[in-house]
């Protein structure tokens, strides 16, 4: 029984977590096709940015047989994602949040996640 709050309590946190979200002001704004520091060896020093009206930042992958296309920019909801098209695809709701491709996990969530484990191992 004390797993299930102990996991009810990590799934409850990493939702404040996600939905905690503030309006995007600036986001990364290049396409691979035309900036080479767009894609894998992003840059930011050299990408401009842009001041967004939308929610969300976003950095998608369009894979076809020849390249990977990067583009990144501003999106106005956070489902591109679910497009198989785009993979890897991350949209992110802060500010030049979208330097990556990849989803990465929050820290915050990890961290505590970490310290509940321990602390169950410790209780078990």
């Amino acid at each position: 029984m004390f797993y299930f709050k102990v996991l009810f309590l990590c799934c409850l946190i990493s939702f404040l977590q996600t939905s905690t979200a503030t309006t995007v002001s600036r986001c990364y704004h290049c396409s691979s096709s035309k900036a080479g520091s767009c894609g894998d060896t992003f840059n930011p020093a050299t990408t401009p940015t842009i001041t967004c009206i939308n929610r969300y930042c976003n950095a998608r992958t369009l894979k076809d047989s020849h390249t990977d296309l990067v583009i990144r920019g501003c999106v106005d909801f956070a489902d591109l994602c679910d497009d198989p098209a785009f993979y890897p695809c991350k949209t992110c709701s802060e500010d030049l949040c979208n330097y990556a491709s990849h989803p990465a996990p929050y820290f915050s969530v990890l961290m505590i996640s970490s310290v509940l484990a321990y602390i169950v191992k410790l209780i078990v």
